[in-house]
């Protein structure tokens, strides 16, 4: 698609507008407003038409055509439903539309002409330009077009200067798209795009053909390829200590890091991101971090800095909780001779290379656990609440956690980005979200989407079928096949999206209802 003005004279017939017209929401809407503007003030006022001047609209439309101008000036979307009946409604003012760009385009050139600087004001609208994704190197058969509003809250967010941009959206205003088009536009070298589950990177890496990071246990370690995924990457840092891997240009997991490394943008998951940015280092000093389901950070940052003691480490070692189990005092005197049992544990060990490899696993089980509780006998104070379960069969009996992430955000997520942008359909509150993640208000922009789907095409049916638990799901999830297949028969020529609450659920559907 070209743009309405160019850097040449250009002459544009009725026919050219027409088909920008069918072809673009963006240039439907663009249109609308431009007729809008040639009501004069008390025809915008009457919703009406009062002169015979050839501009705005007709005496019949005047009605609609205001109605809809004045709810898009409100900032309010239209749907799609509106959005076509509006494409039908401006093919009679093609004529006028091609008239008004050609006389905006001659004052264009008349201006540039004379060499003076004028505000965009005192020259008059010029139609601006309508873009489309493929201009920013997107797939077009993918992502044809932008939908209403997409475009233009990309160039807000690309335009803000604040630490957070807080983007609250619903499901089809299409946020992966216009999270893409705003680093583009920013033109930043070193983007993260972060998400929480595999489906949305593969996802990611499917449309945007973005490199994707997972965690080592999500790859083979080639000394013993046979082996995964019982046994994966995870293990090769204390297998090999200081030595140089033989297989380090094929290993699958250093070829993907190296790949996420040297793109400008790439997808990593949470859990993964915090790990490298905090510990390894290599995903830090960023430029721009992209925040998909913003409303799960604050849970994430709490999983990565809450330490779980198990119940087969407290066997083990034969660990009981403190007699003063709500003093923290009592805890840090605690954790000291529980660090140091570990730490005598793992010196038993000795050479890795010569670990089995259930001792490797329970190697690194170790270092990993030793090191959560020297930031723990660091940091424990009154911001901590220590929860005892004291139910024998609790897999987790002892779990530290702090009563709220906002003092750790800014050291584990904030300091390794100069800028993010946060995405979510739900977002309870800007100005608390912002503090809830250690950020001032000013610190953060917040911009909100309606959904692009009518509302009756956005109903919500409740009907309950079965209460599902660990315990009843063996009754509960044939229920569940049943009401699943109820759905797909009204809907026999439809694409139909399933949301389940776990992986087990999934794949027993997807295992049933093939």
């Amino acid at each position: 698609m070209t743009a309405l003005t160019e850097n040449v004279k250009k002459r544009w017939t009725k026919e050219e507008i027409k088909t920008l017209i069918l072809e673009s929401p963006k240039t439907t809407i663009d249109a609308l407003l431009t007729l809008y503007s040639y009501q004069t003030p008390d025809e915008q006022d009457i919703a009406g038409s009062r002169y015979v001047n050839s501009r705005g609209f007709s005496k019949v439309d005047a009605a609609f055509g205001t109605s809809l101008a004045e709810q898009l000036q409100a900032g309010n979307s239209i749907s799609a439903k509106q959005l076509e009946s509006t494409k039908e409604f401006l093919m009679k003012y093609c004529g006028q539309l091609a008239e008004i760009a050609n006389e905006r385009e001659e004052k264009r050139i008349k201006v540039e002409a004379s060499g003076i600087v004028v505000s965009q004001q005192e020259v008059g609208a010029l139609p601006k330009a309508v873009h489309i994704p493929s201009d920013f190197g997107f797939d077009p058969a993918k992502f044809p077009e932008y939908r209403p509003g997409q475009f233009e809250t990309a160039e807000k967010v690309s335009n803000s200067e604040k630490k957070l941009f807080l983007v609250e959206a619903p499901t089809g205003v299409g946020k992966s798209l216009l999270a893409m088009t705003a680093v583009k536009i920013k033109e930043v070298s070193r983007t993260v795009y972060l998400c929480s589950t595999k489906q949305l990177q593969e996802q990611l890496e499917k449309d945007f053909h973005l490199p994707m990071l997972k965690g080592r246990n999500n790859y083979p370690c080639l000394h013993f390829p046979k082996l995964f995924p019982d046994v994966t990457s995870e293990i090769c840092r204390e297998y090999l200590g200081d030595d140089v891997c033989i297989f380090e240009f094929d290993c699958p997991y250093l070829q993907s890091k190296k790949a996420a490394l040297t793109a400008p943008v790439c997808v990593l998951n949470y859990s993964l991101f915090l790990t490298e940015a905090n510990y390894v280092g290599k995903f830090s000093e960023l430029d721009y971090l992209i925040m998909d389901e913003l409303d799960t950070v604050e849970s994430q940052l709490m999983s990565f800095v809450e330490v779980p003691i198990s119940r087969r480490l407290i066997d083990k070692f034969h660990l009981g909780a403190p007699e003063l189990k709500t003093k923290v005092e009592s805890w840090v005197e605690w954790l000291k001779p529980v660090k140091e049992k570990l730490v005598k544990e793992l010196s038993t060990y000795g050479d890795v290379k010569e670990l089995d490899l259930m001792k490797l696993r329970e190697c690194i089980r170790l270092k990993r656990l030793i090191r959560k509780l020297s930031f723990l006998i660091e940091t424990l104070n009154e911001n901590w609440v220590m929860e005892v379960d004291e139910d024998p069969k609790a897999t987790v009996p002892i779990t530290f956690r702090p009563v709220k992430v906002d003092n750790f955000a800014q050291e584990y997520l904030w300091k390794h980005t100069k800028q993010a942008l946060g995405m979510s359909a739900t977002i309870m509150g800007s100005a608390a979200m912002a503090i809830d993640l250690g950020l001032h208000t000013w610190d953060v922009e917040t911009v909100s989407l309606d959904s692009p789907f009518p509302v009756e095409s956005r109903t919500v049916n409740y009907m309950p079928v079965a209460s599902v638990t660990y315990k009843t799901k063996e009754q509960a999830y044939p229920k569940l096949v049943w009401a699943v297949e109820q759905v797909l028969k009204k809907h026999p020529q439809e694409k139909v999206l399933l949301h389940t609450v776990s992986y087990d659920l999934r794949n027993y559907l997807l295992m049933k209802l093939q």
